[in-house]
């Protein structure tokens, strides 16, 4: 009997040492090595108060539900809903679309996208060829999806400012498996380094959750600055409480694995940033939750409004 319950102790040990490791650790570094100079992104933000951003709206196209410890590492099971959403700044100069979004094919072939909002990817569709730029934080479905898939795409290719890791993702995303032959003529923004892609909108290369990952730092017309983080946080608390996604989620239940010592390097300097600049706006994709609330605080407007005539 002893060795029996010997032989079951140990089991157990090794079964909680393995939800331990792979469910519950996101225990972020102390140091990174993901140092941009927030000095130097700021100079190449400087444009006309006239031409930089007025507003951020903010689309709703999808969402899913799931576990909390879904969305951060630990054994929280409440509920949970990851909001799929896509952004327009509103400019004199012209408009900048971030993130696309998916349609419904799209959707249903990476099963992901529950309550989808067709309104919505209508809006996003007419905000796309209306718009005066286009960008996305990373290559996955629910951020670029769309894009490659939309009927206007030869009069959105001179909008684009994307990454050579981005245009070569959008492939999967077609019935054929192939990059549209219109991507052919986008010149890619540079994966090291800082690009304006707009008065005011700088683009800052962040491999990690995917290869083709960015950060968009915004300097605003009546000077706030805001950052778009795309998904290196799903949710506020990971910056809050200094835990990012688990190995499970990582590894096993993304799209794609993602790279976790660069996306726990991004996340170090992004808690470091918070800490620094707090009066920065961080406007993550998938927290329903925060970006509503910035929606009722005025930050943030819900919907694309009327399109230009």
């Amino acid at each position: 009997m002893r060795v029996i319950a010997r032989i079951a102790l140990g089991l157990l040990l090794v079964l909680v040492g393995l939800v331990y490791f792979f469910v519950v650790d996101g225990r972020v570094p102390r140091s990174t090595g993901f140092n941009p100079s927030i000095a130097d992104i700021r100079r190449l933000a400087d444009a006309p108060a006239e031409e930089r951003p007025s507003a951020i709206e903010v689309e709703f196209l999808a969402e899913d539900r799931l576990p909390f410890f879904g969305l951060q590492a630990g054994l929280d099971i409440r509920g949970a809903t990851m909001a799929r959403s896509a952004f327009r700044l509103k400019s004199n100069w012209g408009d900048t679309i971030i993130d696309v979004g998916m349609d419904r094919y799209v959707a249903a072939l990476f099963k992901t996208g529950e309550k989808f909002d067709d309104t919505s990817l209508a809006r996003i569709g007419g905000a796309m060829v209306t718009a005066r730029r286009i960008v996305v934080t990373h290559e996955h479905p629910d951020h670029l999806g769309y894009l490659p898939r939309s009927k206007s795409l030869d009069q959105l290719i001179p909008k684009l400012r994307l990454t050579r890791e981005q245009i070569d993702a959008t492939g999967q995303y077609m019935e054929d498996g192939k990059v549209p032959e219109a991507f052919r003529g986008v010149d890619p923004v540079p994966s090291k380094g800082f690009t304006s892609v707009a008065p005011g909108v700088v683009l800052i290369p962040a491999p990690g959750h995917t290869p083709g990952s960015v950060l968009f730092y915004v300097h605003m017309a009546d000077g706030r600055e805001v950052l778009f983080v795309g998904d290196i946080v799903w949710t506020m608390s990971n910056i809050r409480d200094q835990t990012g996604r688990s190995r499970l989620v990582q590894s096993f239940l993304m799209q794609t694995p993602e790279s976790r010592p660069k996306t726990y390097e991004v996340l170090r300097w992004l808690i470091s940033f918070m800490d620094q600049n707090p009066d920065v706006l961080v406007v993550p994709s998938h927290d329903d939750v925060y970006l509503r609330e910035l929606v009722a605080s005025g930050r943030l407007v819900q919907g694309f409004g009327p399109l230009k005539p």
